[in-house]
C-alpha cells in the first residue's frame, strides 16, 4: 500500500502503537504500526478491520446515548428526513478542523495576540463581544500584511491527513458544503474518497451559484476564503464591511445574497461552528426578520455542547431558535457524539441508496 494510506489511518496507528509499543531489531527500533504496515500488510489490514468494527460499535453506542438527551431524538429524526430528501447542507466551522491540528479561530487570535505582547484581557473582551474582525485588523496594524499572511498560511496549512468527524462528510454525499475555514481539510477528504468538488467557490465567485447547484454538481463554498489566497479572504473589519455591508447587512451583495438563498431553501447542519453574534448570524437574523411567515424558512440544526446549568441551556436554546437553528445537545467536551451522529446519518444515506439500487462507498474502510 502507498504511504498515504498509512497516514489516513492515524487514529488506528496511534491505538496500535499505544498497545504494541515499538518493535526493536538490534539497535534499530520503529513504531509497531509502521513496521506492520511496511512488512506485514496482511496483518496490518486484519488489525485495521478489527479496529474499524470496534469503532463502529462504539459510535453506535455513543449515538444511542445522544438520543437520550433532551429533544435530540425528534431533531435527529428531522436530519434523517433531510438526508433522505437531499436537502441537507453541512456548514463546517473550525471545531471540525481542530482534531487535525488546526487552531480554532479564538485560539489563533489569542496566540497571535500573546506573541505580539498585546493585552489578553482586552482581546478576551473583544472575543466575547464577537469582535473577531476588529482583532484581526489590529494585528495587521502591528505586524503588516505580509507577516500576517505568513502566519495564516502557517497555521492553516495541512498538518496531516484530516482526523475525526470530518472524515464522515463524504459518506453523506452532499450536493453543497459551506465552510468558514481557511484550511483544505474538506477538499483533502473528498479527493481521497474520489468525490472531488466540481466547483470550489470563494466569496468573489458566487454569481450563478443557484444554477450550478441545480445542475447536480458537487460544490464547496469557502465563504471567507482560503489560507493561500489572501486577496480573496474575509478576515478584517474592512474586508467584512466590503463583503457584508457597512453597518446593516446588505442583501444585495453576493455573499449575503447567497447565504440568504441557502438559508431559505436548504436544511443547514452546523458542525464545529460557534454560532455567536457574527456577520453570518446577522444575515440569518435579517432574512428571518424580513420573512412574513416562519414557514418560509426551513428548520436548521447544530451540534451544541450543553452549558453548565439549565438556565444557560434555556437561554442558548432561545438564542439559536430565534435564528431557526435547533440545537442537538451533547455533554461538554464529548465531541465524539458529533462523529457518532454523522456515522448514523451516513448509514441512513447508504440505506436510501440500497433501496434505490445505487451504490455508495463509505470512507470508514481500509484501503487494500
Amino acid at each position: 500500500m502507498p504511504y498515504n494510506q498509512y497516514e489516513k489511518n492515524q487514529d488506528f496507528n496511534t491505538y496500535l502503537d499505544r498497545n504494541w509499543g515499538e518493535v526493536r531489531i538490534g539497535t534499530f527500533s520503529e513504531a509497531a504500526s509502521f513496521m506492520l504496515f511496511n512488512y506485514d500488510e496482511t496483518s496490518y489490514i486484519e488489525q485495521l478491520n478489527e479496529w474499524i468494527s470496534r469503532k463502529q460499535q462504539s459510535l453506535r453506542l455513543t449515538y444511542d446515548k445522544l438520543l437520550q438527551i433532551k429533544t435530540n431524538l425528534s431533531r435527529l429524526q428531522q436530519l434523517e428526513n433531510a438526508i433522505t430528501n437531499g436537502s441537507l447542507t453541512p456548514v463546517v466551522g473550525a471545531g471540525l478542523s481542530a482534531p487535525s491540528g488546526h487552531p480554532t479561530w479564538t485560539t489563533f487570535l489569542r496566540d497571535t495576540a500573546r506573541n505580539l505582547e498585546m493585552d489578553l484581557n482586552i482581546i478576551d473582551q473583544k472575543i466575547n463581544a464577537g469582535l473577531h474582525e476588529e482583532i484581526a485588523s489590529s494585528f495587521i496594524d502591528k505586524m503588516n500584511i505580509e507577516w500576517f499572511n505568513e502566519q495564516i498560511e502557517h497555521n492553516f496549512s495541512l498538518k496531516s491527513y484530516p482526523q475525526g468527524a470530518i472524515q464522515q462528510l463524504p459518506n453523506l454525499d452532499p450536493a453543497c458544503i459551506i465552510t468558514t475555514n481557511f484550511d483544505k481539510n474538506i477538499e483533502t477528504i473528498f479527493e481521497s474518497s474520489r468525490k472531488s468538488f466540481d466547483h470550489i467557490l470563494l466569496s468573489d465567485k458566487l454569481m450563478g451559484f443557484g444554477r450550478r447547484l441545480s445542475q447536480s454538481t458537487r460544490i464547496l463554498i469557502k465563504i471567507h476564503g482560503d489560507h493561500l489566497e489572501p486577496y480573496n479572504r474575509i478576515l478584517t473589519k474592512e474586508e467584512y464591511d466590503a463583503s457584508y455591508g457597512h453597518g446593516p447587512i446588505d442583501l444585495d451583495l453576493n455573499l449575503p445574497k447567497t447565504l440568504a438563498q441557502i438559508y431559505k431553501t436548504r436544511t443547514l447542519l452546523f458542525l464545529g461552528c460557534s454560532l455567536m453574534a457574527d456577520r453570518t448570524m446577522k444575515v440569518f437574523n435579517r432574512v428571518k426578520s424580513d420573512s412574513t411567515s416562519e414557514q418560509e424558512i426551513p428548520r436548521h440544526y447544530t451540534f451544541e455542547q450543553l452549558p453548565t446549568n439549565s438556565n444557560h441551556t434555556l437561554k442558548r436554546e432561545r438564542e439559536l431558535i430565534d435564528h431557526m437553528i435547533f440545537p442537538i445537545w451533547y455533554p461538554r467536551g464529548e465531541h465524539q457524539h458529533i462523529e457518532s451522529a454523522l456515522a448514523h446519518l451516513s448509514e441512513v444515506f447508504r440505506t436510501k441508496n440500497r433501496n434505490l439500487g445505487t451504490s455508495h462507498t463509505t470512507t470508514l474502510t481500509p484501503q487494500t
